[in-house]
């Protein structure tokens, strides 16, 4: 047996899909995949504003994926419903303005966007493609949410994103094998305490929509690693914050935070922590509990000092504290020995701490629109001559 043939005996013997075995072509265009259509499994066509679509799709009975990005074409032909191989269609930026009602037809797709259109609707038959696992729709005119939905029982990635949405259905907290929830940008007000039940979420994104409170439900989502709730108006964060261990990003940006829970420190696995545009006057203590921190951002408050806490974050690498109330910084600032950046910027500093020429590890230091002397400016650039060092005043 020649090699070629007995490696592909061997696949197939070990259930592996001979296609991956090999480098799969990507055609792009109908044109090149119509000279050789039981050769071709993915089809990528993008920037074809007079895209011409075969009527007949059947002859492509390995095709796999579609992929057609800003372009545009009269209709989606009905032999579209005999891909029976179909695993991932993507019809984005395409001027769609109705959900093709071929789509419910292909019992294999697992993957749909029709993201970047003017769909308004999110038809009921959405429950017929039963195998989704990611279905990605942001960017588009939807308000509601079918009940249907709630039967996706696959479905693993729900991209809502960029729409008209006020409320988030209730059928959408059945899908038990959700991981990654999207709403940002649009009109939600509140979430409902039962997202709770969607114990196997792993990433959450409600930004830009008009709520002022997080459910502490949330908190005992387990498997939680990034909860964003940037630009809402949520004036502080649940008390059980702590609970979730295995948080590793947290953006609360553009809020009306005024004080943060200790139980922050609780949150072990956290290494980006945004809290940019609040009103905290202070930071708890237990922020020093944080010990895989790597990222805090926290500008545009109005911190008058730093809680001790901060000066044990060994795995710090950027602290931003640009445009808060700062008169002065302590000496034990030498102790954050991996920080790379520290922004300082619009502050009310007058001095520095002595010790802060010993710390050649940074690459960067913004000082700018600080009442400090030219030449306490010059001697720490004569110092830390691989560090850049901003520095302008007030005009």
């Amino acid at each position: 047996m020649r090699p070629i043939y007995f490696l592909f005996f061997l696949y197939s013997l070990l259930g592996v899909n001979t296609i991956h075995a090999q480098e799969i072509k990507w055609y792009r265009s109908f044109e090149e995949a119509l000279e050789n259509p039981e050769q071709v499994y993915q089809i990528f066509i993008q920037n074809n504003p007079g895209l011409n679509i075969p009527d007949d799709l059947s002859i492509f009975i390995h095709l796999k994926s579609i992929k057609i990005s800003n372009s545009k074409f009269e209709k989606i032909p009905r032999s579209l419903t005999n891909l029976t191989q179909l695993e991932e269609l993507r019809l984005t930026s395409c001027n769609l303005k109705e959900f093709p009602n071929e789509i419910f037809y292909l019992k294999e797709l697992k993957t749909l966007d029709l993201s970047y259109n003017q769909i308004k609707v999110i038809p009921s038959e959405i429950d017929s493609i039963d195998k989704l696992e990611s279905l990605y729709l942001q960017s588009n005119f939807i308000s509601h949410i079918p009940e249907s939905i709630g039967k996706l029982s696959y479905l693993k990635i729900l991209y809502l994103g960029e729409n008209h949405i006020e409320e988030i259905s209730e059928a959408v907290f059945n899908l038990q094998s959700l991981e990654t929830f999207n709403f940002q940008k649009n009109r939600i007000q509140t979430i409902p305490s039962s997202i709770k039940n969607l114990s196997s979420l792993r990433s959450v994104n409600v930004g830009f929509n008009q709520l002022k409170s997080i459910p502490s439900e949330i908190c005992t989502l387990k498997e939680l690693e990034k909860l964003t709730a940037n630009n809402n108006f949520i004036s502080a964060l649940p008390k059980e914050i702590g609970e979730l261990k295995k948080l590793h990003s947290l953006d609360f940006t553009a809020n009306t935070l005024s004080t943060i829970p200790e139980s922050i420190g609780g949150l072990e696995s956290l290494i980006r922590l945004n809290l940019n545009m609040n009103k905290l006057q202070a930071l708890p203590n237990s922020v020093g509990k944080l010990k895989k921190l790597e990222t805090l951002s926290i500008p545009n408050n109005e911190l008058s000092a730093l809680p001790e806490g901060i000066y044990f974050l060994k795995q710090l690498k950027m602290l931003g504290l640009s445009s808060n109330n700062l008169k002065s910084l302590p000496n034990e600032l030498i102790r954050l020995s991996n920080l790379r950046y520290l922004l300082l910027d619009f502050n009310e500093l007058s001095s520095l701490p002595a010790n802060l020429n010993k710390m050649h590890h940074l690459k960067e230091i913004n000082l700018q629109y600080n009442p400090l002397k030219d030449e306490l400016i010059q001697n720490l650039k004569d110092e830390l001559k691989n560090t850049r060092i901003y520095f302008a005043k007030k005009p």
